[in-house]
């Protein structure tokens, strides 16, 4: 069906939110009829934390981020990048609060996390955090299926939390869609936007400081199409949102977004003479 739409005739745009494999694929099928194409795509979604970090605001957002769909959105915060003179302290309140998330049934009102969306899925995730501990990976906590009681028919995953991966490594490089993050070190402000620039993805990203003239020199250094200072996942109807890199082309929502679906037009009159 989604083949059939991109390529008709009477379809003039394509507006398309998914993987970036997907993504490659509409533009290859609307590039015959040269259609306008606006795609949101995958992403990694770095959050910057420096030792001046809000501490008591960020990691709740975060945690909630991390786990609160069981990974599965393209804006889940799936890197922590943390200034070494804080990094133990946040490890630890990220344990806890990973220790404290209620994996369960969507519909058992107590759970605070559910399933993903398939067992080809889990398999994926399962994988992919093997051979991220193969690679040097230092599993944090998770890192399983969990089969116990209620959660034996279903697609559940624990939460999950690794450290010491290399930048080059899958668990990094590529989008995973399940509750899994990576904490990574940083020493300077240099380092901090290397890393977060550091993978094909650029849809979103945060930045966590006291010092809002650091929080801009870096917000305008990451390649990333939404960058939060302070806060995360707030969005909102006039603020435009999309990707740069493989992250998407486009962008939805506010001015931009409404341009997205029109065209320009120039219409020249000579009026001299009449």
């Amino acid at each position: 069906v989604g083949e059939a739409l991109v390529g008709h005739a009477g379809v003039d745009a394509v507006s398309f939110t998914g993987d970036s494999a997907t993504g490659r694929r509409v533009m290859e099928l609307a590039a015959g009829g040269i259609k306008k194409v606006l795609l949101e795509l995958g992403g990694k979604s770095p959050n910057v934390l420096f030792a001046d970090a809000p501490l008591e605001k960020a990691l709740p957002l975060l945690l909630r981020a991390m786990f609160g769909t069981a990974g599965q959105n393209c804006m889940a915060a799936t890197r922590i990048l943390v200034q070494r003179d804080c990094y133990d302290a946040v490890r630890a309140q990220l344990l806890a609060g990973a220790a404290r998330v209620l994996v369960g049934p969507g519909l058992d009102p107590v759970s605070t996390m559910g399933p993903v969306i398939s067992e080809q899925q889990v398999a994926q995730i399962e994988a992919t955090v093997d051979a991220a501990r193969e690679q040097g990976a230092t599993l944090l906590c998770g890192g399983k299926r969990l089969r116990e009681g209620a959660l034996a028919q279903g697609h559940f995953y624990a939460p999950t939390i690794l450290e010491n991966a290399a930048l080059s490594s899958q668990v990094i490089q590529q989008e995973i869609f399940g509750p899994v993050t990576v904490l990574e070190r940083f020493a300077s402000e240099e380092e901090a936007v290397r890393m977060a620039n550091g993978t094909r993805y650029g849809l979103v990203a945060a930045v966590w400081t006291r010092d809002l003239g650091r929080a801009q020199r870096v917000a305008r250094e990451i390649k990333a199409g939404t960058v939060w200072i302070n806060t995360y996942l707030r969005t909102f109807a006039e603020a435009e949102s999309g990707g740069m890199k493989a992250s998407g082309l486009g962008r939805s929502r506010g001015r931009l977004g409404l341009y997205e679906y029109t065209e320009s037009k120039h219409i020249c009159t000579d009026v001299a003479g009449l």
